[in-house]
């Protein structure tokens, strides 16, 4: 008999996913083994209020203050061969500051940058900026999660950064948000207007059951229909996203329903080698909306 996994909101932490387990130096974390994560601030644009880490609004502790201290630890594993610069949103910091953790980088390692700068304020990719993506080969991760984010403004700068940084490749990761996107319409929106300003559509994460998150978990049982009805009316590049959630054990993917109240389920990525690839079938209760 399956196990049927069950959710209990009072076991909400600020913490959930356990990225704790995954620092090696202060501000970096290396969950994957070719990549690995380093946040370089606690401070963004706005603050959303399903964020997954609230828990750094008030407090630098998992900051990296030492970057020499980071780059010593990726010189230190030749397998990363990319580094994801986060936080906070990492375009708060200065052209300089960013510059510095840039070129500090070694030249075989992609740089992906993520930022809803896009978003909130498109002004801040001004001329110097553009110009420190294309020298380091920076790719950005926006964070558009409803099409209504998509501004005149941000088309315009689309512009300039399609000119001025040619090869720069733009991906989105949206958040699944119960309210606020969790319907087929508005996910086909969203997709379309992303492919139509050039930004290839990622990931659309479950929201992860992070403490203050529960109004915006979309049932995992609700959400692959939403999602399969929004594919239907999705072709080529735009459906090519995947429905995922960023779990404690790896990036696990939402690929169907097995029955009635039960989904089957793919490692996209893995914590444990053992884990890679693996497919598993969970039968889940009707509001479940996490593993």
């Amino acid at each position: 008999m399956m196990e049927i996994l069950k959710f209990k909101e009072d076991n909400m932490s600020l913490d959930p996913c356990y990225e704790f387990e995954n620092v090696k130096v202060r501000g970096l974390q290396h969950k994957y083994p070719n990549t690995v994560l380093i946040l370089v601030t606690n401070k963004c644009f706005e603050y959303c209020s399903y964020c997954f880490r609230k828990r750094n609004f008030d407090t630098e502790r998992e900051v990296c203050k030492n970057i020499d201290e980071a780059i010593d630890y990726i010189k230190s594993n030749p397998i990363i061969d990319n580094v994801l610069i986060s936080g906070g949103d990492p375009l708060t910091l200065s052209n300089e500051e960013l510059g510095n953790i840039f070129s500090k980088i070694p030249k075989n390692i992609k740089i992906r940058v993520g930022t809803k700068a896009l978003h909130f304020n498109p002004r801040r990719l001004d001329a110097k900026l553009r110009r420190l993506l294309k020298e380091h080969n920076v790719d950005l991760t926006t964070h558009f999660v409803h099409p209504d984010e998509i501004t005149s403004d941000t088309e315009s700068m689309l512009e300039l950064l399609d000119y001025s940084v040619g090869g720069l490749v733009l991906r989105n990761q949206a958040v699944f948000l119960k309210g606020i996107n969790d319907n087929p319409d508005t996910l086909v929106k969203l997709f379309k207007k992303l492919i139509n300003i050039g930004i290839f559509p990622y990931y659309l994460f479950q929201c992860r059951p992070t403490k203050g998150n529960s109004a915006y978990g979309v049932p995992l049982l609700e959400g692959i229909d939403i999602v399969e009805e929004a594919q239907a009316e999705l072709s080529g590049i735009a459906k090519s996203f995947r429905y995922v959630m960023s779990h404690k054990n790896g990036k696990i993917e939402v690929i169907g329903k097995y029955g009635y109240n039960s989904l089957v389920f793919k490692y996209h990525q893995a914590r444990q080698a053992i884990d890679r690839g693996k497919v598993f079938v969970r039968e889940l209760e009707p509001k479940q909306t996490w593993l």
